[in-house]
C-alpha cells in the first residue's frame, strides 16, 4: 500500500513536469534589444499545430520603448491563416497575454509599451481599411508595459485555449484545415532610443504634409473622434495637450531628423 502511494506521487509529479515542459520545436530569436522589425515565416505542420517563437526582449513602458506584434499575409490563398490566434508566455510558461487578435482580417495584433506616436494599423490587402470608414486598432501600447525577459509567442489556428505550462489546444473548423501559413512581425524599439516617428499621415514620408495633417487634427478635431484614435495622436510632444507646441516639435523633428 505504501509503495502504491509513493508510485502515485511520482506519477503525479511526472505529469506536472511534463505539462510544464518547454516546447521542443521552436524558432529561437535570441536577445533583441536594438531597434528593428523581426520577420518570421509561420507554418503549421498540421491543422492543430502550435507554432512557437522564443525571444528575449527589453523592458518597455508607456513613456519609453515599444514592442508591437502582428501577423500579416500579402495575398489570400487556400493555405493562408485567416484566423490565427496567439498568446505570449513568460520564461516560466505562464501566460502573460492570452489573446492577441482583432486586427485586419482578424490577424494577430498586440502592442506594448510607448503609447505615442501611434504606429499605423496593420491593413491587409483586400480589407476595407479606413477608406470605407472601417477603423482598425493602431499600435499604441494598449496592452500595457512589458518586463525585461525571455518570452514565448505561440500561434495557432481557429479557437485556441492557451493556458499556463506552454499549453495550446487549437480546435480547427473542418473548412479551415488547410490554412497554415502567415508571417509574424515583431517590432522592437528599446526605451533608451527615443521614438518620435514624424510620419503622422502614414504615407511613408516625413514632410510638410505631416505638418499640415497635424495642424488640421488640432484645429479641426472630429466631434466623434477628437483624439483621432484610428490615426496619429495629435499630442505629438506628449505633454497632455494637443496644440501648436506639438506642431513646433514636429517641424523640429522633420528638419533635424532627430528626436527631442
Amino acid at each position: 500500500m505504501k509503495c502504491t502511494h509513493v508510485a502515485m506521487i511520482v506519477a503525479m509529479a511526472f505529469q506536472t513536469v511534463s505539462a510544464m515542459a518547454q516546447p521542443e520545436d521552436f524558432v529561437d530569436l535570441g536577445r533583441r534589444d536594438q531597434a528593428e522589425t523581426i520577420v518570421v515565416p509561420v507554418h503549421l505542420d498540421f491543422a492543430e499545430d502550435v507554432f512557437w517563437v522564443r525571444v528575449s526582449l527589453p523592458a518597455v513602458g508607456e513613456q519609453g520603448g515599444l514592442v508591437d506584434i502582428w501577423t500579416r499575409f500579402e495575398s489570400l490563398s487556400a493555405t493562408v491563416l485567416e484566423w490565427p490566434r496567439a498568446a505570449i508566455f513568460d520564461r516560466n510558461g505562464l501566460v502573460v497575454y492570452r489573446f492577441l487578435g482583432g486586427g485586419s482580417w482578424n490577424q494577430v495584433h498586440g502592442s506594448m509599451g510607448q503609447t505615442s506616436p501611434r504606429r499605423p494599423q496593420n491593413i491587409v490587402n483586400g480589407d476595407r481599411g479606413d477608406d470605407e470608414g472601417w477603423c482598425h486598432f493602431t499600435f499604441d501600447g494598449r496592452w500595457g508595459p512589458l518586463a525585461d525577459g525571455d518570452y514565448w509567442i505561440a500561434i495557432g489556428n481557429g479557437i485556441v485555449g492557451f493556458a499556463d505550462g506552454w499549453r495550446g489546444s487549437p480546435v480547427v473548423n473542418q473548412n479551415n484545415q488547410a490554412e497554415r501559413d502567415t508571417t509574424l512581425y515583431i517590432r522592437v524599439h528599446p526605451p533608451e532610443i527615443p521614438f518620435c516617428d514624424p510620419d503622422l499621415n502614414w504615407d511613408g514620408n516625413a514632410d510638410q504634409d505631416d505638418v499640415a495633417y497635424l495642424i488640421d487634427l488640432i484645429t479641426n478635431p472630429s466631434p466623434i473622434d477628437p483624439t483621432n484614435v484610428c490615426g496619429a495622436d495629435p499630442d505629438y510632444n506628449r505633454d497632455g495637450t494637443a496644440d501648436m507646441d506639438d506642431v513646433r516639435t514636429l517641424i523640429d523633428v522633420i528638419a533635424s531628423g532627430e528626436c527631442p
